[in-house]
This record gives structure tokens, sequence and C-alpha cells, in this order.
């Protein structure tokens, strides 16, 4: 992953309940190439999933799953698999490691906050539907590193325990209906567009035009 001029040179993505339906709104509606990767934690159980299979029918981007030492290329989603651990290094590789136990709670804490250390106000950070707090320490990371977090409102989401922990943590730079994702996507990372300064608030759901 070559370091570029534009805002955000990675795009995280943190989903539980509801994720896999979410997703396909997100990646299918994305109208432009993004010339940066997308990197996504959808909590999954043990044994294979087909979550790549599905996301890849309605994603213009090659939807793969992630392994250890793999180089982030733009343009490309991958998925982290279930239960592992995963880390964006400086170098612009992944990190994938199993996790201990038999949940994959802390893999969007794991990923979010190894990138704000990594990438620092490169990251873009979207926190979807989900049960729990996965993905609160490290919104509140990215946002403290000068990064931008999007929690999903709760209208839209299955289940809002994630996207709530994280605006009620004051992590959240916008709350978005799931509908709107894929055109601010296409608009401040597929136009490379840079952002002005954070929203009014946290959680302030806002014109996103007047910020970039």
């Amino acid at each position: 992953m070559d370091a570029h001029s534009a805002r955000y040179q990675v795009v995280l993505v943190g989903a539980s309940l509801g994720g896999a339906e979410a997703l396909q709104v997100l990646l299918g509606g994305l109208r432009t190439d993004l010339p940066a990767p997308v990197v996504v934690v959808q909590h999954l159980g043990p044994g294979t999933s087909a979550l790549d299979s599905v996301l890849g029918k309605v994603s213009r981007h090659p939807v793969v799953w992630a392994h250890d030492g793999v180089r982030l290329e733009p343009g490309t989603v991958y998925l982290c698999p279930g239960r592992t651990g995963v880390r964006l290094e400086p170098d612009g590789t992944l990190t994938v490691r199993p996790m201990a136990g038999r949940s994959s709670y802390g893999q969007v804490d794991e990923l979010f906050t190894s990138a704000s250390t990594s990438m620092g106000a490169h990251v873009l950070a979207l926190v979807l539907t989900g049960l729990g707090n996965d993905g609160t320490a490290g919104s509140l990371a990215v946002h403290r590193a000068g990064g931008t977090v999007i929690a999903q409102d709760e209208f839209t989401s299955t289940a809002f325990g994630m996207p709530s922990a994280v605006i009620k943590a004051g992590a959240a730079d916008l709350v978005l209906p799931l509908g709107e994702l894929p055109d601010l996507l296409d608009r401040v990372v597929g136009a490379g567009r840079p952002a002005g300064a954070h929203a009014r608030g946290p959680g302030h759901r806002g014109d996103v035009r007047g910020r970039w």
C-alpha cells in the first residue's frame, strides 16, 4: 500500500449482527473505484463462511479473505476471518493471528487501534450494526489520532449496540443512515477530496457535503 496524498489511505469497517446485509448495501452501492483498501471485520462464527462470495456478487471491487503478511492494495476489500486478531502494520501489511477463546469479540477494537497507530489521520472507520461495544475503544483511538469515525444510525441498524456505544463515547464524527454511506465513500475516498475539521460534535448528523 503506497503512501499517497489522499486524505484517507485506508477504510475500516466493523459490524456484527445484521452486518452481512449492511455490507451488501455498502459495497453494492459504491459507484467509483476507491483509491484505498477496505478492511472489514464482520463477527463470524467458527468454520468457513461464504461472505466473500456473497459480497463479491454485489461489489465492483475484489473481495478477498485477509491472511497474514498480505500487503493491502487500493480498491480491494479484505475480510478478516472469524476468531482472528488482525492488525494493520506501518508497512501497509496485515498481521493475522488466531484469537484465544471461542469468540471474535474484540476484533474491531484491535484492527481500529492498530490502524490509528500506523496510519493516524488517514483512517476512515465505519461502525455498522451490531450488538455489544466492540469498536468503541478502537474508534476512540482513531478519533484521537485525527482520523474520522462514522456510525450507522439507529433507524437503519438491525442492532444499535455497537454504533450506540461509539456515539455515547464521543468517538463518532458523523452518524448516518446506511443508505448514505456508499455515496459518502464515493465522494470523500473515491474522489480523493481532503477533509476539513471534525464535525461540530460527536454524533452530529449534519450535512456531509459541508465537511468535504
